[in-house]
């Protein structure tokens, strides 16, 4: 298994400015909706996200840009077939 450089916490904290560059923010927002996309296409929520729970690792292939994988899936639930149309008719926001 490879082996993380950082967590999303962790870099922010360690930020000037506790900014991120916007190219990072959008390879991160792409990185997690990629993941979610998936995981519920599989009928899997994550249940725990947050930025401890947000890897980054070096992109081998591009220095310069880093990799991002969302982590910590002990708290994920298996949606059954009924909890599916619940979530089809509702919509919940959770602040992060």
């Amino acid at each position: 298994m490879e082996k993380a450089q950082t967590n999303l916490e962790d870099m922010i904290e360690d930020l000037p400015n506790k900014t991120l560059r916007r190219d990072l923010f959008m390879d991160m927002m792409k990185s997690l909706v990629d993941a979610l996309s998936y995981s519920h296409s599989n009928r899997v929520t994550h249940c725990d996200i947050k930025p401890r729970n947000i890897l980054i690792f070096q992109n081998q292939s591009n220095p310069k840009r880093k990799i991002f994988k969302l982590a910590d899936w002990g708290s994920a639930h298996v949606m059954k077939a009924q909890e599916e149309k619940i979530k089809e008719s509702s919509f919940t926001y959770t602040p992060i």
